[in-house]
C-alpha cells in the first residue's frame, strides 16, 4: 500500500497533487502550506500525519497530532471530519479498551469533559481546540483546566507534537505567539535540548511568511523548506473552473439591520442556500430578526449562527444546515453568520451576501460560495461607504483595512479560485500593495524570558494568576465560559462542574458589566433592579466563581474575578442565554444544560486539597513508589525517550512520596481499629482521612479557637498561618 491508495481507500478519489507530496514525504519539518478554499487542507494534513506516524510507524513524526483552530464552530466540525476518517481506517480508539494502535480524539474546549488524554502519552491522539484552550495549556496557563493539570498539558504539548495552526488569517496575536514558541523549541533542538520532536504547520488559503517573521524566529523560517503552494501550471478544471461573480453593493448607514434585509430577500432564490456574514453579532442577530419579519409567511428556514451559543445547541447544526450533505427545503434556506463562518466549513451557498472585510477575511468568504466543481455563484459586497472618520463604524476591523480591500475589489468582476490566484500573483509583483493588503503587526510579542517565567503556577502576592491574554488574543473579545444552574436558596453545590456542552463563551468585559453592574456611559439591561454591591434580581448572589484553594463555589468579587478563561456559574433564572439567539442578557430565564456526574479525576484536579484518587486501600510507601517508578519507566520508554531519561523517571517515581514518611502526615490517617500499626502508608480508605485533624484541634489555645472551623475559607498562598 502507498499513500495513494490509502487515500482513494478513505474518499474514493486520487489525492491533489500537493497531497501526495506531502503525504508521501518522509521527514517532518516546521512547514507553511497555503492552499486555497475547497481544496482539502484538513483532509491532506490528517492523512499525511496518519500515513507516517500511525501506519509507518516513523519516528520523525510527533505522536501527538494538534489541531488549533481560531474559532470553537471550527474545532467542533474538525473533530467530526477526524472522527469520520479514523472510523473508516478502523483506527479510532472508543475510549474504553485497548489503546495499542488506535488513535484518540479529544477536544480540549473547557469544562470538566475534556477526557483523559493526558494518560497516555505513549499512545497516538488527535487533540483538537480553539487557540485560546491550546495556547493557554502551551503556556502553562489551561483556560478551563484545573490548576493540577496545567503542567501536564504544558508538557506534553510542548514535546511529541504536531501543531496545525489552521486558517492562521483569524488568529490575530495567537498566531505570533505559535512562531515565537516554535521559534523556541528550534533553539533548543538545535542545542541539543529537544527530548522529542514538536513541529508547526501554519496553513490557510491567505497565508502570508512575512506574518511570521520576528528577531526570533528568523533562524526557523530560514531551515524551513519553501512555502507549500498549488503552481500555476496545475490550476485547471475542477474548483478551477467554478464561477463566482462579483457585484458591490451601496447601502446607507443602517443600525436597525432592515437594508441588509431587503438586499437578502431579493436575492434569495427558492430551494438555494443564501449565506449572509456580517462583522459584529449585534448586526447578524438585527438582520436575522428582521429577516424574519420580512420573510414572514414563506416558508424560508432561517438560521442564525455565531460564536456566542453553547455546544449543546451547536451539536446539531452541521446535521441539520451546516454540512455538505444537509438537505434544503424547497424554498432554500438563509444562513446569518458572523466570522465563524468564514473559514473550515463545508457549505456551499448559491449567494453570498457579506460586510466588507479585510481581503484575506473576505478571500475566506468568497470561499463557502460556489464551493464545488461545477457551481456557479453570485457574491454581493455590501459598500457602507466608510470614510477616513469612521474608525468606529469600520470595528472590530481596522478600518484602512477595509479600505484596502475596497479598492482590491474596484478592479475584480470574478471572484472564483482561479481569479484570485491570478489577482495574488499579480500582487507579488508589487510588495507594498501585497504587504497593504495583509497587513500583520501583533500588539504583543512573548519573548523567551516571559515564557520562561510561566513555569511557576503559584498566584502572586495578591492571590491573582499571571493573565497571559495578551499572548492569546488583543482588543476586548477575550472570553470567560458561562454555564447556568438552578440554584437553590442554600447556594451552588461543591459538586457542581460543567461539561464542555455547558459552556458558553462570553466577553469577559462584557460579563463584567452584564454581572456586576454597567460602567460609566453604559445603561441596564431592561428589566433588571440592582441592589448595592453585586447586580441581583432576588437581592442574592447570581454569579459563582470556582475557587481552587477552598474547592468550592465562590460569589465573585465583583470584576475582580471575571477574567478572561475564567468559569462563571450563572443563576439560570438571572437569565443571559436563549436557545435561538444564543448569549443574550436580556433574555430571561436561561435554559439550564444537565450535567455529568464529574470523575475522581475531575474532583481531584479542582481543588488544591481534593485527594480523591489518593483515597484507596492502606499501601506503605515502598510498594506504592515501587509502583510508580514502574510504570514512569514504562511510560517513558513507550514514549521513546533515552535509556538514561526512563532509569531517571524510574527513580523519581521510587522518591516521589518519601516525605510522607513524616509524622504528621502519618498522624493524619485516623482509623481506630483498623489502621495498621506502622508509620510508613502512602494510601488510605476515605474514611481515614479526617479533615477535622487538620484545620482544628482542641489542644489549640482558647484565643486561638474562633475562626478555626472555617480556616480553609482564611487560607491563601503566602500568607501567614498557625498550623497544629
Amino acid at each position: 500500500m502507498t499513500f495513494t491508495h490509502v487515500f482513494e481507500e478513505v474518499f474514493f478519489h486520487a489525492p491533489y497533487e500537493w497531497q501526495a507530496w506531502l503525504g508521501g514525504t518522509g521527514k517532518c519539518s516546521n512547514r507553511l502550506l497555503r492552499i486555497p478554499t475547497g481544496f482539502g487542507k484538513t483532509h491532506g494534513v490528517l492523512m499525511a500525519w496518519l500515513w507516517n506516524r500511525v501506519m509507518q510507524k516513523n519516528p520523525e513524526w510527533p505522536r501527538r497530532l494538534v489541531w488549533c483552530l481560531p474559532m470553537r464552530v471550527l474545532a467542533e466540525q474538525t473533530e467530526a471530519e477526524v472522527r469520520d476518517v479514523l472510523e473508516s481506517l478502523g483506527l479510532l480508539w472508543d475510549g474504553s479498551t485497548d489503546h495499542a494502535g488506535k488513535v484518540g480524539v479529544h477536544v480540549l474546549m473547557g469544562g470538566t469533559d475534556a477526557e483523559d488524554w493526558h494518560l497516555y502519552p505513549e499512545e497516538c491522539s488527535v487533540l483538537i481546540g480553539t487557540q485560546d484552550m491550546l495556547l493557554s495549556r502551551s503556556l502553562n496557563r489551561g483556560y478551563g483546566a484545573g490548576r493540577a493539570r496545567w503542567p501536564m498539558d504544558f508538557g506534553l504539548l510542548n514535546q511529541d507534537a504536531l501543531w496545525v495552526m489552521d486558517e492562521v488569517q483569524l488568529m490575530d496575536v495567537g498566531l505570533a505567539t505559535s512562531a515565537q514558541l516554535q521559534a523556541f523549541r528550534h533553539t533548543d533542538l538545535a542545542d541539543g535540548k529537544e527530548l522529542l520532536p514538536c513541529r508547526t504547520w501554519w496553513m490557510s488559503a491567505t497565508l502570508q511568511p512575512s506574518w511570521l517573521r520576528t528577531v526570533d524566529t528568523g533562524m526557523m523560517l530560514d531551515d524551513m523548506p519553501p512555502t507549500l503552494e498549488i503552481p500555476a501550471g496545475s490550476r485547471n478544471g475542477g474548483l478551477w473552473a467554478v464561477s463566482k461573480t462579483l457585484r458591490i453593493e451601496p447601502i446607507a448607514e443602517d443600525k436597525t439591520g432592515a437594508a441588509v434585509a431587503d438586499i437578502v430577500a431579493k436575492a434569495h432564490q427558492p430551494g438555494a442556500l443564501t449565506l449572509v456574514v456580517m462583522n459584529t453579532v449585534e448586526m447578524a442577530k438585527s438582520v436575522h430578526r428582521q429577516l424574519a419579519v420580512t420573510a414572514r409567511g414563506r416558508a424560508i428556514e432561517l438560521r442564525l449562527v455565531h460564536s456566542r451559543f453553547r455546544p449543546s445547541e451547536r451539536a446539531a447544526w452541521r446535521a441539520e444546515f451546516l454540512g455538505k450533505a444537509s438537505p434544503l427545503p424547497a424554498e432554500g434556506r438563509i444562513i446569518v453568520a458572523t466570522q465563524v463562518i468564514e473559514a473550515g466549513v463545508d457549505i456551499s451557498a448559491r449567494t453570498l451576501i457579506t460586510d466588507m472585510a479585510p481581503w484575506s477575511s473576505l478571500v475566506q468568504r468568497f470561499g463557502r460560495c460556489a464551493r464545488y466543481a461545477g457551481e456557479r455563484g453570485t457574491v454581493i459586497v455590501l459598500d457602507r461607504n466608510l470614510q477616513k472618520k469612521d474608525e468606529k463604524k469600520a470595528l472590530p476591523y481596522d478600518l484602512n483595512d477595509l479600505l484596502q480591500a475596497g479598492q482590491a475589489l474596484a478592479g475584480l468582476a470574478d471572484v472564483s479560485p482561479k481569479a484570485l490566484e491570478a489577482f495574488e500573483d499579480q500582487l507579488k509583483q508589487t510588495p507594498e500593495r501585497l504587504a497593504a493588503l495583509y497587513p500583520y503587526q501583533p500588539l504583543h510579542l512573548l519573548l523567551r524570558r516571559e515564557w520562561e517565567d510561566l513555569f511557576d503556577t503559584s498566584p502572586d502576592l495578591s492571590g491573582a494568576d499571571l493573565d497571559i491574554s495578551r499572548f492569546i488574543r488583543t482588543g476586548e473579545e477575550h472570553d470567560c465560559l458561562v454555564f447556568w444552574k438552578d440554584i437553590p436558596e442554600a447556594g451552588p453545590s461543591d459538586q457542581w462542574a460543567p461539561s464542555r456542552e455547558e459552556l458558553c463563551p462570553v466577553p469577559f468585559l462584557r460579563a463584567r458589566d452584564w454581572l456586576c453592574g454597567p460602567r460609566s456611559g453604559t445603561s441596564e439591561p431592561k428589566g433588571i433592579k440592582r441592589t448595592k454591591g453585586q447586580g441581583s434580581l432576588f437581592s442574592r448572589p447570581i454569579a459563582w466563581v470556582w475557587d481552587w484553594i477552598d474547592g468550592s463555589w465562590r460569589r465573585d468579587s465583583a470584576r475582580r474575578d471575571l477574567l478572561p478563561g475564567r468559569i462563571i456559574l450563572v443563576d439560570s433564572a438571572f437569565g443571559g442565554y436563549s436557545l435561538e439567539s444564543g448569549w443574550d442578557p436580556e433574555a430571561r430565564p436561561a435554559p439550564p444544560v444537565p450535567s455529568r456526574v464529574p470523575t475522581a479525576q475531575d474532583r481531584s484536579d479542582s481543588a488544591q486539597d481534593r485527594e480523591d484518587l489518593s483515597e484507596a486501600a492502606w499501601v506503605p510507601i515502598l510498594v506504592h513508589g515501587a509502583d510508580v517508578g514502574a510504570m514512569a519507566k514504562a511510560l517513558a520508554e513507550a514514549a521513546g525517550l533515552k535509556a538514561e531519561l526512563a532509569d531517571l523517571m524510574e527513580t523519581v517515581g521510587l522518591w516521589h512520596d518519601v516525605g510522607k514518611a513524616h509524622p504528621c502526615f502519618q498522624g493524619s490517617m485516623r482509623m481506630p481499629g483498623t489502621r495498621p500499626e506502622r508509620q510508613d502508608l502512602a494510601k488510605a480508605p476515605k474514611a481515614a482521612w479526617d479533615r477535622k485533624y487538620l484545620y482544628r484541634s482542641d489542644s489549640i489555645p482558647e484565643e486561638y479557637r474562633p475562626g478555626w472551623a472555617t480556616s480553609r475559607n482564611l487560607v491563601r498562598p503566602r500568607q501567614l498561618t498557625l498550623c497544629i
